[in-house]
């Protein structure tokens, strides 16, 4: 390829594992041009990290609207232990180079996922025909190791925003939304770990938020849901 030239592998086949090597860096997005569940048609499609950028832990908080099941998948480079745990149920497995492992997400339970290797993982929201027939997204998860102390999210016009936000269990108190200390949030645990969940609703007109702690790290991620539409991302690190 030359400079800013793409390629495009598609098929009917499922591309999951695929191993791409390059001499010097490059994008690769990845997705689906009609993904139907229990929906309508709609396209999903997301950048994936290259594998030096891939972390070793990982919590996945759940969506704030869903009814059903949802899907993680978990991808080794190498011989790799999994541990995940949903709730109080834990389970282990072992994944060889190349494989994907297929995770259920179910309503209101978050999920733990910790490798002795650097793993990728990629939250698949299937979307739902109740309660407002949201669409289905990709949103790559940020590792434990990747924590921010401040992010920037932005509302968007016409649907439902949220913030969703992973944070020690012992700082939430000291998180700052807007130059403001952050309130109406219920904070849950994870199980397994020191972390805790919480979820602030946003507004429904475009806006920008500042979301900060001093010296704590935590996770945000921007979700949302309109009629025959959602979205899925992490907040944008403006701080580490």
């Amino acid at each position: 390829l030359l400079s800013f030239q793409g390629i495009q592998l598609q098929g009917i086949e499922d591309l999951s594992g695929t191993r791409i090597v390059s001499e010097k860096p490059v994008a690769v997005l990845v997705g689906q041009v009609c993904f139907c569940n229990s929906t309508k048609c709609n396209h999903v499609f997301e950048q994936l990290l290259p594998v030096c950028s891939w972390g070793t832990t990982y919590i996945i908080p759940p969506l704030p609207w869903k009814k059903v099941d949802d899907i993680v998948y978990i991808t080794a480079s190498q011989s790799t232990t999994v541990l995940y745990q949903r709730g109080d149920l834990q389970e282990n497995v072992t994944l060889t180079g190349g494989n994907v492992l297929q995770l259920p997400v179910k309503p209101s339970i978050p999920v733990y996922i910790s490798a002795n290797v650097s793993i990728q993982v990629v939250f698949y929201s299937l979307g739902a025909a109740i309660p407002n027939s949201s669409h289905a997204f990709l949103m790559n998860v940020p590792d434990v190791a990747s924590y921010c102390l401040m992010y920037s999210l932005n509302e968007q016009e016409g649907f439902k925003n949220f913030a969703l936000m992973v944070a020690n269990r012992s700082e939430t108190g000291a998180i700052i939304l807007d130059n403001q200390p952050l309130k109406d949030v219920e904070w849950n645990r994870v199980p397994g770990t020191e972390f805790v969940w919480g979820m602030r609703t946003l507004g429904p007109a475009m806006r920008s938020h500042a979301v900060e702690h001093a010296s704590s790290p935590f996770a945000l991620l921007s979700v949302g849901t309109a009629a025959m539409d959602s979205y899925g991302t992490p907040g944008s690190c403006r701080k580490m």
